[in-house]
């Protein structure tokens, strides 16, 4: 079966659907108007024109076929970066055309429509005298048990999270879970063909997504509620105002993205978080299986994958936001496969990679300044790499030169990792930054540094490091129950993988297929890893899950390597002890098992953990349903989860109809998250001291009533409960306000009679 992507089409064909989709959208948009329902179709039509269509003319526009899985990949991304240049034309040369509302259906749809027919002029232009493939098309194949099995996944993730939502039953997410570990399994015994590995990673990652984001009635999560918030100020105001001193709203991919589709397909606001940025977010995995596909074996590659998949701020976190840091390192992955890849020439990678780049600055300031670092590292470490004195040194030792490659196509690549590439990220990043939102992104980043050179002072106080990262090296262990240590150990064994394989790419570099600006690249994010480790405040700033994901973009095909190196030192050692003679072709197939031993032994049980499977199976407490949201997903739903009910909900979009315009609202941290996607400057948190101004308004939710608990405030994303009957100046506080709403499942209070 072969299937062309659609820039591997005729010219004509390719402008058919270009039109045809445009007039679907115009005539979908009428019919609406008129009070014709055709919702459905109009999300779908939209979603499609908007995610594929400026990106297949872009990619037509410099002339690049290079196959389904990565057209696929440039198309999306190039899209969004689409999406980003025409938001931005509509919200600053609109207005000067005397339209007050340009980030509104009819200017978006129209300026969208005429750069859309622009760009399909430029693309016959340039292309029409390409010739296309002949199309292989067998239906049998698509039929078979393997694509059968792919396609089941979303399906069973779709009816397993109603059922949590209906009636709190999770069994069928379970059979998911089970489902998706049984697939790697297979893979790891070559019982699935290579060829299905490409659907069955975007299947497993769409599914993994929608468990996270459909596992509730409305949002799940806390940064993402102030995303939706500054999304909906956009389409409420109906432009972008970029003044705003905040770091959410320099992210065009919250402030642009999320409104246009929402606009021109259609989508209600909160379901662009739910299905379409999950859906954006889960080609991710496709892009690092072809980074790694291009430098090791495909099973290799799919488990390597499928790690970064499983680990705290991968897929399965709701930390990794779909609408910001999930988009950011898409981009990040496809600027490495620029880099890997050979179909593509200097100047065709140029300019992709000029593309990406800026689209990476307008999506989430962290991920650029991440890989600003990371690039400029990696840079240094190749210019260093070619100084006589440092190379003949290493060659002495280990018997052959530095980043020595075999490939010598690999030349194109530098195109990539350069001062000028480097430069133009550096430049970009902090105009942008030091421009938009009173530059609240720019000033973020010095105070961090600040943070980090301050905290040097206090090198050995464990304070100053998050508690992630001191649970990573060890400290603890003993203290946490009988779970959470065998999680633990899952977590050792993977990082103990990837230091032995990190290392042991560096002694036998010349020996693998890893091309030497991923080995520079990998050797900065291990700098960078360690530095978050070891460095005071410097996690807490970022983030360690949030690092630890970015860093695994290039880690995570160690860890299988440094599974082989120690299975391989265990074979060696066990045979030495016990004088075994055996023949060479015993020993190759003892050594080739090491990847179904890995895979069963420590990929899946660290996948079933992470994902929240073992505890909500054992129904026993570990410390991952702390750590990842997947695992909060799955329950107990009797406990206090960041999940709103419709009860809960409906108050919520009431609350701001009853109080007055500049009046503010006190409540617990996870009703204040609801609280902020409508009024975020309004709302405050109460804190541990327990203290509610007595002009404030409060507003309490199903378990604040149910349970006489709060969850006050003890850092930015934490809180601990405080019961009402323990804290008396708290309860009085309560009482002394009355009801001004009440609908059963959440209450609005009103202020109190004196200051």
């Amino acid at each position: 079966m072969k299937i062309l992507a659609p820039n591997d089409w005729e010219i004509k064909k390719l402008i058919y659907l270009v039109l045809t989709t445009l007039l679907a959208i115009i005539d979908l948009f009428w019919f609406e108007s008129l009070g014709i329902n055709v919702s459905y179709l109009q999300n779908l039509v939209g979603f499609v024109f908007l995610t594929f269509i400026p990106g297949f003319l872009i990619l037509r526009i410099c002339k690049i076929h290079i196959g389904l899985v990565e057209s696929l990949l440039y198309s999306i991304a190039i899209s969004i970066a689409f999406i980003y240049a025409v938001g931005l034309f509509a919200n600053f040369v609109l207005p000067q055309l005397g339209i007050t509302r340009p980030i509104s259906t009819i200017p978006i749809i129209s300026v969208m429509s005429i750069f859309t027919l622009i760009l399909t002029v430029i693309a016959y232009i340039r292309d029409k005298e390409f010739i296309s493939q002949p199309v292989q098309f067998n239906i049998k194949e698509l039929l078979s048990p393997f694509y059968l099995l792919a396609m089941l996944l979303p399906v069973l993730t779709i009816l397993g999270t109603q059922m949590v939502n209906a009636y709190q039953n999770n069994i069928v997410l379970l059979i998911m879970l089970g489902t998706i570990a049984s697939i790697v399994g297979m893979v790891s015994f070559n019982l699935i063909p290579e060829k299905t590995y490409p659907i069955l990673l975007i299947t497993i990652a769409i599914s993994l997504k929608l468990f996270l984001s459909l596992s509730s009635l409305h949002l799940f999560g806390h940064d993402i509620h102030i995303q939706y918030y500054f999304q909906h100020i956009v389409l409420q105001n109906g432009f972008w105002d970029w003044s705003i001193p905040d770091n959410y709203n320099s992210c065009l991919s919250l402030v642009m993205l999320s409104p246009i589709y929402s606009l021109v397909a259609g989508i209600k606001e909160v379901w662009i978080f739910k299905i379409v940025f999950p859906i954006l977010s889960s080609i991710l995995p496709l892009a690092l299986y072809g980074i790694y596909r291009y430098q090791v074996e495909a099973k290799i590659a799919f488990l390597a994958t499928f790690l970064f998949m499983s680990i705290p701020g991968g897929i399965l976190s709701l930390d990794s936001s779909p609408g910001r840091e999930v988009s950011a390192k898409l981009y990040i992955a496809l600027l490495i496969l620029l880099m890997v890849e050979k179909k593509l020439s200097n100047i065709q990678k140029c300019v992709l990679a000029i593309i990406f780049i800026i689209s990476l600055v307008f999506t989430h300031y962290s991920s650029a300044y991440m890989l600003i670092a990371l690039f400029s590292i990696g840079w240094i470490i190749l210019q260093l790499a070619k100084q006589p004195k440092i190379n003949n040194l290493w060659k002495r030792f280990l018997k052959f030169d530095l980043f020595e490659c075999s490939n010598s196509s690999e030349s194109l690549s530098y195109s990539i990792l350069n001062i000028a590439i480097i430069s133009l990220l550096l430049i970009i990043g902090l105009t942008w930054y030091m421009s938009v939102s009173s530059a609240s992104a720019f000033n973020a980043i010095v105070n961090m540094g600040n943070k980090v050179f301050e905290g040097l002072t206090g090198f050995l106080d464990t304070t100053t490091r998050e508690q992630v990262a001191l649970s990573g090296l060890g400290i603890g262990f003993l203290k946490v129950d009988i779970l959470s240590k065998i999680f633990r150990i899952l977590q050792y064994i993977t990082e103990i993988y990837i230091v032995v394989g990190f290392f042991a790419m560096l002694l036998k570099s010349n020996q693998l297929r890893f091309q030497k600006h991923f080995i520079a690249l990998s050797v900065s994010a291990a700098l960078f890893l360690f530095n978050s480790i070891f460095l005071p405040g410097f996690s807490a700033n970022l983030g360690m899950r949030r690092i630890y994901g970015f860093t695994l973009i290039f880690l995570a095909p160690f860890c299988i390597y440094g599974a082989k190196i120690i299975w391989h030192g265990i074979v060696w050692l066990f045979n030495y002890a016990l004088k075994i003679n055996t023949n060479w072709q015993s020993v190759y197939s003892i050594n080739n098992s090491y990847l179904p031993v890995m895979t069963l032994t420590v990929l899946i049980p660290y996948f079933l953990f992470i994902s929240g499977f073992v505890p909500a199976v054992s129904k026993a407490y570990c410390e991952v349903q702390e750590l990842n949201s997947s695992a909060i997903a799955l329950g107990p739903y009797r406990t206090d989860r960041n999940a709103f009910n419709q009860m809960e909900i409906s108050a919520a979009d009431r609350l701001w109809d009853i109080i007055p315009a500049n009046a503010r609202v006190s409540a617990d941290l996870y009703s204040s998250t609801l609280l902020w996607e409508q009024q975020l400057k309004r709302v405050t948190t109460i804190s541990q001291s327990g203290y509610i101004p007595k002009d404030s308004y409060i507003f309490l939710r199903s378990w604040n009533i149910k349970n006489d608990e709060l969850l006050v405030r003890l850092g930015y994303a934490f809180g601990t409960h405080v019961n009402l009957t323990k804290r008396p100046t708290l309860f009085d506080r309560l009482k002394q306000s009355d009801e001004i709403y009440d609908n059963g499942g959440a209450r609005i209070l009103a202020p109190a009679d004196t200051e």
